[in-house]
This record gives C-alpha cells, structure tokens and sequence, in this order.
C-alpha cells in the first residue's frame, strides 16, 4: 500500500541540501589595475615643465616613483592602504595631495583617480650669494692682507670680480651660477685656486659655501 508522505518533509531535505552549497566564486581576471592614477595640472594651463614627476608612499613606506604613461602617473599596481602622492617640476613649489585610501576586493584594488595641480612658486626678489667663502690660516685665525677673486670659468681671465668681506669671511658674486674660478691670496702665504660650481633652483642661485686655508710660505 502506498504512503503518502506530507510535502513538509518532501522539501527539507532538498532545502538543506541547497543552504549547503558553497556561494558561487566570482570569477576574476589576470589584469594588474592601478591603485592611484594622478593627472598633474597647472594653475593657468600651462604645459607640465618636462622634469615633472609625482612620488607615492603606502602605509609610512619609502617613496617611490610613479610611472608616467602619455601624462598619467600611475602610481603602484594592485597595492592598497594609506596612499601619500607628492609632485614637483622646475618653475614649481613641491605639491602635495590629501592622503587618501585605496581599497581592495575580492579580485583587485579598486583605483583612485586623482587631479594634483601644482603649486606654483613664490620667488622673492632678494640676490643670493654664489659663494661664501671662509679663509683662515692653519690655526682657524684670520689671516691679514687677504685678496679673494672671482669670475665665470672662461670669462675674461684679465677682468676678475673682487670678493667682498672682511676677517675670515668673503661673498664672492650674487645670482651668478655654473663653474667659477676663485683666486686667494696673501702676502706671506700660499696662494689658492680652484674651480667652483654653483648651482641654481628654481628661484636663485644655491649658494656655494667654501672653506680655504691658506698655508704660510716656508
């Protein structure tokens, strides 16, 4: 004789059987994404200077550089955490953006698109020296009588430019950068010569800072 059996207990097999199932996977593809891409700007249009470059650091790490690919920077590959990004370029001050977090899914990160416009420099109009120069004797004490000269490496060898100062310490030349030739001399000691080479940032001339020590004649 056949049983019917209540429908209740029909589904609840089945319905365990379905709640066991592990949740279907999401399928994932081999493409590394960007974690931040950074479009630098400037404030008036005008074009990046050619030296420009953007940095990124993850979690407090070592800065790295980000790549430059046709004017995006794209800055790590399928890493998260807490994003710093800094740029610069030659006519700019250092710009930094807001740290901001780069999350991660299941597959990939998921990426920042970030616009940084750079900073634009405030230069002043004061001169900076090309070269501070220091001259003592042996011992560290002044020496008497000194002499200091300067001039662009190749200028006029016959018109060099007096250093001025007093005691031990001299200013040779203002906003004057690249090699410069520099002559010391003092009665009753040897004489100095040597070829300098001044530098310049975006504003000025970064000032040289040296040391003679002029050594007694025997």
């Amino acid at each position: 004789m056949n049983r019917l059996v209540p429908l209740p207990f029909v589904l609840a097999p089945a319905l365990a059987l379905l709640t066991a199932c592990p949740p279907t996977t999401k399928d994932c593809d081999l493409m590394a994404v960007a974690s931040a891409q950074v479009t630098l700007l400037t404030h008036d249009g005008a074009p990046l200077p050619e030296d420009a470059w953007v940095e990124f650091s993850v979690d407090g790490g070592d800065w790295q550089p980000c790549e430059d690919l046709d004017g995006v920077f794209v800055c790590g590959w399928e890493q998260a955490g807490a994003f710093e990004v800094r740029a610069d370029g030659w006519g700019y001050g250092l710009t930094l953006a807001a740290p901001f977090m780069v999350e991660q899914d299941v597959c990939h990160v998921e990426p920042v698109l970030l616009d940084l416009t750079l900073e634009e420099l405030a230069c002043t109009t004061e001169e900076v020296a090309s070269i501070a120069l220091t001259v003592t004797d042996p011992d560290g004490a002044a020496v008497p009588g000194v002499t200091a000269a300067w001039m662009p490496l190749g200028a006029d060898w016959t018109a060099p430019q007096p250093c001025e100062g007093q005691g031990t310490g001299w200013i040779c030349g203002a906003e004057v950068g690249g090699d410069i030739e520099l002559w010391v001399d003092a009665r009753g000691y040897e004489s100095h010569y040597e070829v300098v080479t001044v530098d310049f940032d975006e504003c000025h001339v970064i000032t040289s800072e040296v040391d003679v020590v002029l050594e007694p004649v025997n």
